[in-house]
């Protein structure tokens, strides 16, 4: 039966992952969900919206593994298995029976990224051939579930306390407040981490104050019944809705 987690980030999480410097904080829960779930034979998704850190969560559950990892970036032109024939080795126009196969025969990962691009057929494909699959396990990132996947893990946003933590380790070592704790600006990015990315570097030349009143103004353009609020994660729900 599929399961499906609900993860925010674990307060009490360990530093980051070395090899990947300051980029993930707060997610040892989802890394262990990952551990325990991204198994040979079971197709594993991690659903959230863009920027919420998807991908930096496999990057380091992936990291840590020695297995062999197979990559595909999906896109939506319906082309899944010819890419799939390419990065297998095969050529863009293999025999779908000579993919399969060679698939069978894989060991360790095969990820899917933006597997929201798939097709219903591709999924359905998926969900088929990974019960042939032994010794591969799938595992994707998606914005919206797979139909017929095995597990699902829902990636929320950074409790405050992480995100704070998160953006003071990307903030450059000239930022304009040394020291200051930045509160409001955290606040103001909903625990998304690519907009604490994206908001570290201004502290060069914006004080707090200029940065927490551009992204007041900013959010302030989107309509409240629009966007669940004019926050950052309601703006992101509503335009995911919008896009399908």
């Amino acid at each position: 039966m599929p399961m499906t987690a609900v993860l925010r980030a674990s307060p009490d999480a360990p530093p980051p992952n070395r090899r990947l410097g300051a980029a993930l904080v707060g997610r040892a829960e989802a890394l262990a969900w990952l551990e325990l779930h991204a198994v040979a034979g079971r197709l594993v998704t991690v659903l959230g919206l863009g920027g919420i850190g998807k991908s930096t969560l496999v990057d380091a559950f992936l990291a840590a593994r020695t297995a062999e990892v197979t990559t595909l970036r999906v896109t939506r032109d319906g082309g899944m298995r010819a890419a799939l024939g390419v990065v297998l080795g095969l050529g863009a126009h293999a025999d779908v029976t000579k993919v399969e196969r060679a698939l069978r025969a894989r060991t360790g990962f095969l990820r899917l990224e933006d597997a929201e691009g798939l097709s219903a057929d591709e999924v359905a494909w998926i969900v088929a051939t990974r019960t042939t699959t032994p010794g591969l396990a799938w595992l994707a990132t998606s914005r919206v579930p797979l139909d017929g996947g095995d597990d699902v893990l829902r990636l929320g946003p950074l409790p405050h306390d992480d995100a704070r933590a998160l953006f003071e380790r990307l903030l450059p070592s000239d930022a304009s407040a040394p020291g200051y704790a930045w509160n409001t600006v955290v606040a103001k990015l909903d625990g998304f981490p690519l907009a604490l990315r994206l908001a570290a570097p201004w502290t060069r030349w914006s004080p707090p104050d200029e940065l927490e009143r551009a992204l007041s103004q900013s959010l302030a353009l989107l309509d409240d019944e629009a966007t669940d609020g004019r926050t950052l994660e309601g703006a992101l729900r509503w335009a995911s809705g919008r896009l399908g």
